[in-house]
């Protein structure tokens, strides 16, 4: 829950380039150089207000968790490769909002689909190895790796 608070940069990124990005796509070539601007933009505004709103839980999280019982305290270490996860993936910028809005949604969703699966097949084994750690590590790799996957098939579409 405390991970899930520094993608709500990443939603209100989403809802301010979205629009902005399939005019500038779908407007003459030259539009183009705008929409890496703009795409340049959201991508530092995502790795900074993530890094700044995770850098906030992974300091206030120590002093909040033992209120709620010994079992969040020791999520601790899961929280922090979460957070990691968060910011790296956050930082590759808003491509899945990108290919649905030039187009590409099918492709967006086939990334989307085959990161999940692989999170979930994955992470049966990663949790009976190395519990909760094990998990949070897999889920990060996965959402670092959809958003890899994203960044590369918008530079294969030539979007930006």
């Amino acid at each position: 829950q405390f991970a899930d608070v520094s993608g709500i940069t990443d939603k209100a990124a989403h809802a301010i380039f979205g629009p902005r990005a399939a005019k500038l796509y779908y407007e003459q070539e030259s539009q183009k150089s705008q929409l890496q601007a703009l795409y340049r933009k959201m991508m530092g505004y995502n790795a900074l207000s993530t890094l700044a709103l995770g850098g906030v839980i992974a300091l206030a999280a120590p002093l909040v968790f033992p209120f709620f019982g010994e079992d969040f305290a020791d999520g601790y270490t899961a929280l922090l490769i979460l957070l990691a996860g968060v910011i790296l993936s956050m930082s590759a910028g808003p491509v899945q909002s990108l290919m649905v809005t030039t187009g590409h949604e099918r492709t967006a969703m086939k990334i989307t689909l085959f990161a999940a699966a692989g999170n979930v097949v994955c992470n049966i084994p990663a949790i009976y190895f190395f519990g909760m750690e094990g998990a949070a590590a897999v889920t990060s790799g996965f959402m670092i790796a959809r958003a890899l996957v994203s960044y590369i098939a918008v530079k294969r579409h030539n979007i930006i």
